[in-house]
């Protein structure tokens, strides 16, 4: 996987070099080697990769540096880009060959030539040998991570307020302080809050809400004797609610059953955290 926990904890902190700097120096070739990278390599990167990947880049992308050494070696935010003598696992070789995995295609705009993909596959083979010293960033072109900083605009982190509710034109509307700050942006925005939904409206509204399904017809008849707090509870101990709410966080995570390919290979035992989501959630 070219994504270990590691490298995923690292991203999570907001942390993107795991290497120590002096651990990776220029490499010391022989002439072939040499006469292989400033020939047929440098060019490469230098013509496709350098605008965005240098230091002569008007605005880094991915915080990755492929004009030196150490640059693809520490990596940018998804680890280090090449790892010598392995193309499956080297990201420069995906991002050039426009492969849809986890990497972005690079460039972008275009995809190089195929006799200079293989030449990088070759010199990745090679071990990618690499003669160049590190270059210092320029100012001002690598964020870097201040967490005092962070600490400080992260709402997340912030000491809780209780502000008192804005002062609202109509002040028997809504049922908590909460709907005053909600009305005070409606008539901010020049208009007025809708009228409140009918009962039937309201239990139709909220079993969306919580399961994302529509109530039967003699659902609806149950729920207009009942009270609305009672419906509310039923619904939130429906196995239904899990499902619902599971599935957005699936959709955020990339959830599938499968790999997605043209040949569509299942990946195994993945209903288990599908089922596993829902239960957390219920």
């Amino acid at each position: 996987m070219k994504f270990s926990w590691f490298i995923l904890f690292c991203l999570f902190c907001g942390h993107f070099s795991i290497w120590a700097e002096e651990d990776i120096q220029p490499d010391h070739l022989t002439p072939e080697q040499t006469e292989f990278f400033e020939a047929k390599v440098r060019p490469i990167l230098a013509e496709h990769c350098y605008d965005c990947h240098s230091n002569q880049a008007k605005k880094l992308k991915g915080k990755l540096f492929l004009d030196s050494k150490w640059g693809w070696a520490t990596g940018g935010v998804g680890g280090p880009a090449i790892i010598p003598g392995d193309l499956v696992e080297s990201m420069v070789i995906d991002a050039v060959k426009h492969t849809e995995e986890l990497v972005d295609a690079m460039p972008p705009k275009y995809k190089i030539e195929d006799e200079e993909i293989a030449i990088l596959e070759k010199w990745v083979l090679m071990g990618a040998p690499d003669p160049r010293p590190k270059v210092k960033p320029k100012d001002g072109l690598v964020e870097k991570f201040d967490l005092q900083k962070r600490f400080q605009e992260h709402w997340s982190w912030r000491p809780v307020k209780n502000p008192p509710p804005p002062q609202t034109e109509l002040k028997d509307w809504g049922t908590s302080p909460i709907d005053q700050f909600v009305l005070s942006k409606i008539q901010a925005a020049g208009l007025q809050p809708a009228e409140p939904a009918d009962d039937r409206t309201w239990i139709r509204r909220i079993y969306f809400d919580l399961i994302g399904l529509p109530p039967s017809p003699s659902e609806i008849s149950e729920a207009l004797q009942i009270s609305r707090t009672v419906l509310i509870d039923k619904l939130l101990n429906s196995p239904r609610f899990g499902e619902k709410w599971a599935r957005h966080w699936m959709d955020l995570m990339r959830y599938a059953d499968t790999y997605g390919h043209e040949f569509d290979f299942a990946i195994k035992n993945a209903h288990e955290y599908r089922d596993y989501l829902i239960r957390a959630f219920n």
